[in-house]
């Protein structure tokens, strides 16, 4: 009885930390705004005070930022909407720069890093209670929402179907709303497309492909964040 015990419980922790480990991913972003020491340094307290962030790395010269974190506690729209809050729109990169992705692929998660993008900006400029930025901007996003149904008419999937129509009406509500100045109904819409579009990314694994998880070889110790990010600013160079 003792040995089974001690297998089960054995298991058990092993099992734990295999989880542990497989809930670690890396996501890499472009923040156009992080162009000094300074805002590096800024936009690093911000990501690392998300409850779920590992680690993080910037480099000014590149713009480029990576985050390490627990896919059980955060995501990468979380982390995007943490540096939003910080001042900083982030550009998801990770999957559109392998070049071994296939072009079908490569335009779906470019297309959701677009709508990504110009909706963190609209979230911003509500936030700062510039409605006119947001009407500025509700016309990019119409468009981008137009990608985003292109890349799921192609994909075959009827989930990813359904709720990128589902994203369509809620984009065209905070259209109509923000041409018309109707404020509270952009403080309405705002919120839903929010929420679509963080279903529809998920059903479309698109947070997996920018977020791959962390893999290391077995004995050896992982890179530094730091080293990676390096390692990126490379491949981007070539």
């Amino acid at each position: 009885m003792q040995i089974k015990r001690a297998y089960w419980l054995g298991l058990a922790g092993l099992l734990l930390t295999m989880g542990a480990l497989g809930a670690q991913r890396i996501a890499t972003f472009k923040a156009e705004s992080m162009d000094t020491a300074a805002a590096a340094q800024k936009l690093e307290s911000v990501l690392k005070a998300v409850p779920g962030v590992l680690d993080t790395a910037t480099d000014p010269s590149s713009r480029v930022v990576m985050v390490q974190f627990d896919d059980t506690k955060t995501s990468v729209m979380n982390i995007s909407d943490a540096a939003a809050s910080g001042g900083f729109s982030l550009v998801t990169m990770g999957a559109s720069t392998k070049k071994e992705m296939n072009a079908a692929k490569k335009a779906s998660m470019e297309a959701f890093s677009d709508f990504s993008l110009v909706l963190d900006q609209t979230r911003e400029a509500h936030a700062k209670g510039r409605y006119g930025l947001v009407r500025n901007l509700a016309p990019a996003m119409k468009l981008r929402q137009a990608a985003l149904a292109d890349q799921a008419s192609r994909s075959g999937n009827a989930k990813e179907q359904q709720l990128s129509s589902e994203l369509s009406t809620e984009v065209a509500a905070l259209v109509t709303a923000a041409e018309s100045k109707n404020k509270p109904g952009v403080d309405a819409a705002l919120p839903k497309v929010r929420m679509k579009f963080n279903h529809l990314a998920k059903v479309a694994g698109y947070e997996n492909e920018v977020a791959p998880p962390v893999q290391t070889q077995p004995g050896s110790p992982a890179p530094s964040l730091k080293d990676q990010l390096m390692e990126k600013i490379k491949a981007l160079a070539k």
